[in-house]
């Protein structure tokens, strides 16, 4: 998914995003990486949004997704949602 991802954006999605997710897809399994990747970009626009607000970024402003990621996965993690670990 992730390398198709970055096939398309142009850039938005770095070697180090699919590097990441292929890791938390191994720790956490198939489908429960997919739940992480709905609380990173949830997270994300979350940030994105406030700091939009707060006048501290703009709609072209690069945002990175590892410690969103990470925040992701421990999200999942409490939820019990995940198989490995």
């Amino acid at each position: 998914v992730f390398g198709l991802s970055a096939l398309f954006s142009k850039g938005a999605v770095g070697m180090g995003d699919i590097k990441l997710f292929s890791v938390l897809g191994i720790l956490m399994g198939p489908f429960a990486v997919f739940n992480v990747i709905v609380y990173t970009v949830l997270l994300t626009a979350v940030y994105g949004i406030v700091m939009m607000l707060r006048k501290k970024k703009n709609k072209k402003s690069v945002v990175p997704a590892g410690p969103f990621a990470l925040a992701g996965m421990m999200i999942a993690m409490f939820l019990g949602i995940g198989g490995w670990l």
